[in-house]
């Protein structure tokens, strides 16, 4: 009887978790990136008032509920934990007491969400809330990607379906098609392609760079985190992929592939210091081809290209950066930001992790980089978490969303990682995310 009581309350539990992973990964995965955040209508008026500010309270909301659970569930180390958080938090803190520009937009944009997600990574177990929350995001995205291939080949390509105009705010007011409110078509985003105008497919975000975002981590799981691989499901994301035309999802291809390779080395214990250099060598060349090809398909010195602007955004905030190197010229300052731009019609925020070093200068800027970079440069850290932050890294060196859920949610991981490692330091334990494959 008691033993039925037990398994029914674990069930319970893990129900109530699973509702819990499921919001917090419409919250990481959706935030303000999708179309419907946009729309000039009401069809979504819930969020017209303040997009960031509804997806925030949400995840303090779910931050309450998770901390209940972990409180009935499970008090294990409970003292430590609130003692890293208070550290973190208190980092922090003294930043914006050190550098006080934008304070009431920094603790709601910033120290909120950032100590919610923290919260929820330290207070549950890191290898199957990980597991969890990527699964479930994986799922959703392989939907979108049925969805989108479908409505886009149907649409915009062979014209067998006919969307309707609507309009949407993007540096000023555009145009595009939305079919079912299950598909949208950017104009502004389409672009030549090797020469020949092609309709990128945005699938329900704004646009294909975010896209690409969403299903190179869902390809990831299908490849480096999930048990039961299935081919199908890896195939229609890469497919997809394909027809976003983003470099960022090509070079995400490109970078999942040489992981892949490396893996294959090692299991059969080929990889030797020879391999290597030749590994390497092939990369480098591969490269030099795919940036030779990007220069002769992207006006480079135009001022109407993504590539151009996402260039000069990473050259003023490195600019800024010198000019302001220990604490930055202070948080979302694109007044100052944009006053190292050569260009007057600039966006000012698009540099990823350039930025965060420009606003928060070494201090706010290593408080990121080294939760980022730790979980590669330790050697006992299995190939999973290594190849999400190479892939996470590689996305913030060159995109706009350096203070987005996602990013506090990857900056997090990396913190709870170093913590399990002082932890099996001091404790001498064996961590279950050190094992390949968990």
């Amino acid at each position: 009887m008691q033993k039925d009581f037990v398994y029914k309350k674990i069930n319970i539990i893990n129900i109530i978790c699973f509702i819990f992973d499921f919001l917090f990964v419409l919250i990481i995965s959706i935030d303000s990136s999708t179309t419907m955040f946009h729309v000039m209508d009401d069809r979504y008026w819930i969020f017209k008032k303040n997009v960031h500010e509804t997806m925030r309270n949400m995840l303090f909301v779910l931050m309450i509920g998770y901390l209940i659970i972990y409180f009935f569930n499970n008090r294990c180390d409970f003292i430590k934990k609130i003692i890293l958080i208070i550290i973190l938090y208190g980092v922090i803190k003294l930043f914006i007491i050190l550098n006080p520009y934008n304070v009431k937009y920094f603790n709601q944009s910033f120290i909120k969400p950032f100590i919610c997600c923290v919260v929820i990574m330290v207070f549950g177990e890191l290898c199957s809330r990980f597991n969890q929350i990527f699964k479930i995001h994986a799922r959703i995205v392989f939907v979108i990607s049925i969805i989108s291939l479908f409505f886009y080949l149907a649409g915009p390509i062979l014209n067998i379906i006919k969307g309707d105009l609507f309009y949407f705010w993007n540096h000023g007011r555009q145009e595009g098609e939305s079919f079912y409110n299950l598909f949208f078509v950017n104009y502004i985003q389409n672009r030549k392609f090797l020469g020949i105008d092609v309709v990128r497919n945005v699938g329900v975000y704004m646009e294909a760079p975010g896209f690409a975002f969403s299903l190179t981590f869902a390809l990831w799981w299908e490849l480096f985190g999930e048990s039961k691989k299935s081919f199908v499901r890896s195939g229609i994301v890469v497919v997809t992929m394909l027809t976003t035309f983003s470099m960022k999802a090509y070079l995400a291809l490109f970078v999942i592939t040489l992981i892949k390779i490396i893996e294959h080395l090692k299991k059969r214990n080929i990889y030797t210091k020879e391999e290597k250099r030749r590994f390497f060598f092939s990369a480098l060349v591969v490269s030099m081809l795919v940036i030779i090809i990007a220069i002769k398909n992207v006006d480079f010195l135009s001022k109407m290209g993504s590539v151009s602007w996402r260039l000069e955004d990473t050259f003023a905030a490195v600019r800024t950066f010198f000019d302001f190197p220990f604490l930055g010229c202070g948080f979302w300052n694109e007044e100052i930001l944009v006053l190292h731009h050569n260009w007057a019609e600039i966006y000012g925020g698009t540099a990823g992790l350039f930025n965060v070093f420009a606003y928060g200068g070494l201090f706010l800027g290593l408080f990121y980089f080294v939760p980022l970079i730790y979980p590669l440069l330790n050697k006992k850290i299995s190939l999973k978490y290594k190849s999400f932050f190479a892939l996470f890294d590689m996305f913030l060196l060159m995109s706009s969303f350096q203070f987005s859920i996602f990013v506090f949610f990857a900056v997090s991981i990396g913190y709870v990682l170093i913590y399990e490692y002082i932890v099996i330091k001091i404790g001498k334990y064996k961590m279950k995310y050190m094992i390949d494959g968990v």
